[in-house]
């Protein structure tokens, strides 16, 4: 996968040379910013906040969305949010994959019991 992503950015370089490098800069800068955004979500989630700690969340999560909104007005960073809006549909579709799978294996093992052999593997 890595020789393949450098073949294509290579490939991309030539193409478009000197954008291509603000537009990988900028798809992987919101990639970060998604990840914040998740980490959030999850603690939310998982964590018993105060109220105060609500509040800190959610207006975290409104300054991430306003900063990745910010970046459709600009043309520059256009592409940049396109190309992250892939990956992040890209990983969205794998975790589902995963899931499906994860729910699978469990039906199955309800079926068969507790088989140790059918228990699925932890996701690491």
């Amino acid at each position: 996968m890595t020789a393949g992503g450098l073949i294509v950015s290579i490939v991309l370089s030539l193409i478009m040379p000197g954008k291509i490098y603000e537009f990988l800069t900028t798809g992987a800068g919101l990639m970060l910013l998604y990840n914040w955004l998740f980490i959030l979500i999850s603690a939310g989630r998982i964590l018993k906040l105060s109220v105060w700690g609500q509040i800190k969340s959610y207006t975290g999560m409104l300054l991430i969305v306003l900063a990745v909104a910010g970046t459709a007005f600009q043309h520059t960073s256009r592409p940049g949010l396109w190309i992250s809006l892939a990956f992040a549909a890209v990983i969205l579709i794998v975790v589902l994959i995963m899931q499906y799978i994860w729910r699978k294996a469990e039906k199955r093992q309800k079926e068969h019991g507790n088989d140790s052999r059918l228990r699925p593997k932890p996701v690491r």
